[in-house]
Parts: structure tokens; sequence; C-alpha cells
């Protein structure tokens, strides 16, 4: 049998009237002040918390840079994603200034602009003094604020899913903010548990699939963010691996070994009437691998790896055929193309291409079909996944024998490590 390829590498009227300010381009981002916390009763730790994690949000945001408070000299957050240093820039005036003030377990938020012609305020956030779980707080105070100022919709109150090796040296799912905080685990099992994708969902999303190795065999499951229970979804002999669900929740691609070859598969579902069609073969070709299927966002047409002329490239089909066709070649710059993913709004596709021996992430643009490079480190990339913004990636990089989480936005280019550690970190996905 041939060896299954896993692929591893609150707001809109709340302010009132509107705010004019110019959306910075890609090559020039707004300075940010935010000053320090005030609160008499607060510990000097938790004060600092708030701070470096609202600092986070508009140091990574795409659109802003902050400034010390106390140089108002522009800092960078470093290639470890959790230190900030402060270059030997030229003192700034900020664009806008942000003020907050805990005040009896409440927090107040002002933010102007640097003339002070326009002043607003967030007042009466509830607090837990918790630091670790008000960091939440920052991330959603982070995304009401740059959709006033800038009319953009921020990511940081986003959830991530992803796998993370434990102490019995299996993969189990992660949930966390989107910096990769405030860790909980929603499977624990004694066997593996991988490739987690988001169901989408009108609210927050609360399930998603995995991949789960209980039986001896991987089979893909419905997990809950409520429960550790995991139902078995898809009911198919053989492996299946590398789900994906499109965004109506009404179509399910995934690769497996059923009929000896290595093949992408389809099923056609309904999750709130829990039912399903049988599982449909949608491309095999003869002594060939197929791998990591992708939905366009609406769920017409699906984008996959095939080796079926010796390289891995990706080919794109659509999702409803009576019978197999011959897809089409879609990358062709690079010889050896993985992991796609297509972004929200239909765009691009992002996807790896091994570059000088190294795994690097390129970006396909549907409408132009050019094909340009993102990353350029020596650390092997895998599994990039869009955010919803359509901005951000987050994807994992392999470093000796660390394998980490990474962000990185399609502005300026620089990623910035969220996971630390010696456990694996694999397969991130943002929800929707």
């Amino acid at each position: 049998m041939q060896k299954l390829v896993v692929c591893v590498l609150f707001l809109a009227s709340v302010f009132g009237k509107e705010l004019s300010i110019s959306l910075p381009t890609k090559s020039r981002l707004l300075p940010v002040l935010i000053e320090e916390v005030k609160g008499a009763s607060l510990t000097d730790e938790y004060k600092r918390e708030l701070l470096e994690a609202l600092q986070f949000d508009f140091a990574v945001n795409a659109y802003t840079f902050v400034l010390d408070p106390k140089t108002l000299k522009k800092i960078h957050l470093s290639q470890m994603g959790d230190a900030f240093i402060n270059f030997q820039s030229p003192k700034m005036q900020p664009y806008f200034t942000i003020q907050l003030n805990v005040e009896d377990e409440h927090l107040h938020v002002t933010f102007f602009n640097k003339e002070k012609t326009l002043v607003k305020h967030i007042r009466d956030i509830p607090l837990s003094l918790d630091a670790e779980k008000d960091r939440v707080v920052c991330h959603h105070i982070h995304d009401k604020i740059v959709k006033a100022l800038l009319n953009i919709e921020g990511i940081a109150s986003k959830k991530i899913l992803f796998c993370k090796r434990n102490a019995k040296q299996n993969f189990q799912v992660i949930y966390s903010d989107y910096d990769a905080k405030n860790q909980r685990i929603v499977t624990d099992e004694n066997e593996n548990c991988l490739c987690p994708k988001f169901i989408s969902s009108e609210g927050k999303s609360t399930q998603f699939l995995v991949v789960n190795y209980r039986s001896g065999q991987p089979k893909i499951h419905l997990g809950s963010l409520h429960s550790l229970e995991q139902k078995r979804l898809v009911k198919l002999a053989g492996q299946q691996l590398l789900p994906a669900i499109s965004l109506q929740n009404n179509a399910l691609a995934f690769i497996s070994d059923r009929t000896t070859n290595i093949d992408l598969f389809v099923q056609f579902i309904d999750l709130k009437n829990k039912k399903a069609s049988r599982p449909k073969q949608l491309f095999s070709y003869p002594n060939s691998t197929q791998s990591s299927p992708t939905f366009s966002p609406d769920g017409k047409q699906i984008v996959f790896v095939s080796d079926k002329t010796s390289r891995p490239h990706l080919y794109l089909m659509p999702t409803y055929i009576k019978k197999q066709i011959t897809p089409l070649k879609i990358t062709n710059k690079n010889e050896e193309n993985t992991c796609p993913a297509w972004s929200f709004d239909g765009k691009r596709i992002a996807y790896v291409a091994k570059i000088d021996g190294v795994r690097q992430i390129w970006i396909l643009e549907i409408k132009t079909q050019e094909e340009w490079q993102l990353t350029f480190d020596k650390k092997n990339k895998e599994n990039p996944c869009f955010a919803p913004d359509n901005l951000h990636l987050i994807y994992n990089a392999q470093e000796d024998e660390d394998s980490n989480l990474y962000l990185i936005d399609l502005h300026q280019k620089k990623p910035v490590r969220i996971t630390h550690g010696k456990q694996q970190k694999r397969f991130a996905c943002f929800e929707m």
C-alpha cells in the first residue's frame, strides 16, 4: 500500500459619528501610542500584561506600529513573538493615542487623534483582574478601535485551533486566542488527534472536524468545544485524512486509501439534520497521491494536491460532478507545491513550495494567476491558513526538532512567532 502523505509540514454604532482617518498603505503604517495602564490598586505585572497584549495586537495588525510610551520611539516585536525591542529610531508623534484606566474592576478606554479633534470612549468594561483572562478584553478593544478609526475588521478577538504534542507523545487539539494564549485542550485521547478545522457558524464556532486515530486508523470525527466527546462523521473503510469543509457546511472533502490508491473523496452533508450522502471518489490517478483539499468560498470548487505528473502541483476541479474529469493545473512557477489554503474572499490561495531545499509559503493570485513568495527565512513552513481578514496567515515552521506557530501578514511580510518550547505545534486554523 502506498504511504499516505500528510502535509505537515461589539460595535457598528457604538461610537456615534464616523471618524475620518485615512487607511494606511502597504508601506506606510500609522504610529500608535498606548499609554501605560492606570489604576491605583493594580499590580505592576497585571498592568504590564494588559499593556503588552494591546501592544502586540497593534504591532501585528498590518496597519499600525507601536510607540514606546516613555521614549516615543518605535518598538518592534522580536522574532520570539513575546518581547519588544526599542530601536534607536527618532521620536515620533502618534497618529492616535489610547489611554487605559481601571477603576472598581472596570476598564475605561479613551482614544483620540493627534489633533485631539476627535475623542472617543469605551466605558465600564468588566474585568476579572486575572491578567490572562483580561488579555481577551484587550483583543476586543483592539478590534473595536481599528473598526472605528480605520473601518477594518480586526482578528485579535478571533480564536484558533491547533495540534500540540503532549507528554504522552500524542497530538491533541488546542483551542486558544489568536496569539496562542489562554490555551485549552478540547480533545483528550490516548491516540493522535490531527488536522482540526472549524465548522463555520453564524455565531461563535463551537464544532470542529478532527482526524482521530482511536480505531488504529485515522478517521474523521466531529468534535465540540463544549465537551471532549467526538462523533464519527465519515463511515468509510480505509484511512481518512486532511479533511476540509465548505463554508456552507454542506460538503466535506478528504483523502482516503479506500481503493488502495490515495484518492480525493467528497461527501455531501447536513449537520443540522445529521444526514450525509455516501462518500464519492472525486479524483483518482494511477500510482499517484492526492492530498490537502481546500474549498472555494462558495463551495463550488476544490483545489487539491496531486503528483500525477511525478511532481506535486495544485489542481482545481468542480465539487459537483457526475463523473471524473481532468482537473486544471494552477501552479506553474515551482516544481513542488503542497498545502493549499483558499482565502475567505476567494481572491488568493496560499500554498507551500520548496525553494532551494526549504519549504516556503507562496501566494497565488486567482485573478491574475501571479505566484509570489511570501516567506524567505530558512525554516521549513507547512500548513498555512488564512485569517478571516484575508490578510493574515497562520502556519507552523520547523527548526531542528521544534515546530512552532507563526503569524504573518501580506503587507509587511514579517513572521511573528506565537508559540514556544519543545512541544510540536501544527495544523493551526482560524475561526470565521
